[in-house]
């Protein structure tokens, strides 16, 4: 008969727990509450102190009894009477700040004299503006007129400086010009 020797494998140690989510837990943690406190210690800028109000300083001999009637910005309180020079001092008012606005550029009126000066626009031949040689004293790019018949058909159209209003005209039309229209024939 044979023996048999059997042999129990030896024991086998229980394997340890992997830890790995304890320590990816542990770096999110720390990562989330660093970028916390980084946003919370950001620095603000700090207010900028503002200026005080310059102080007045008024300084007068008082005789010994003085009696004082004004009305006053600041509460005063006199707690006895004075033979020597009296300093009191208090804030300055705030400062008033006055804004002028400029002056409106002039006004060019209408001219009711048919052979006075004109600025650009559209005039009636004869009761408006005369017959006759125009010049415009300060051109532009493209001074500009235009003579139109009763039916608005044009009679002639120039990108001229000095315009010629025939009488057979109903309208005079004068553009480009940055000053105005004189009557110079």
């Amino acid at each position: 008969m044979a023996i048999l020797n059997e042999t129990s494998p030896p024991p086998v140690a229980p394997k340890k727990k992997s830890r790995k989510w304890l320590w990816i837990t542990c770096i999110v943690v720390a990562a989330v509450v660093g970028i916390s406190l980084g946003n919370a210690s950001a620095k603000t800028p700090a207010p900028q102190p503002t200026a005080a109000p310059a102080p007045v300083t008024v300084t007068a001999a008082a005789p010994p009894a003085v009696t004082v009637t004004a009305e006053a910005a600041v509460p005063v309180t006199v707690t006895e009477a004075a033979a020597a020079p009296v300093t009191v001092t208090a804030a300055a008012p705030p400062a008033a700040t006055v804004t002028a606005a400029p002056a409106a550029p002039a006004v060019r009126t209408a001219n009711t004299d048919p052979a006075g000066p004109k600025a650009n626009g559209k005039f009636l031949i004869g009761s408006q503006v005369l017959p006759g040689t125009w010049q415009c004293d300060k051109p532009g790019s493209m001074p500009n007129w235009t003579v139109n018949a009763q039916d608005n058909s044009i009679i002639d159209i120039e990108l001229d400086s000095i315009a010629i209003v025939p009488d057979s005209g109903y309208t005079l039309t004068l553009g480009g010009c940055n000053g105005l229209w004189s009557k110079v024939g």
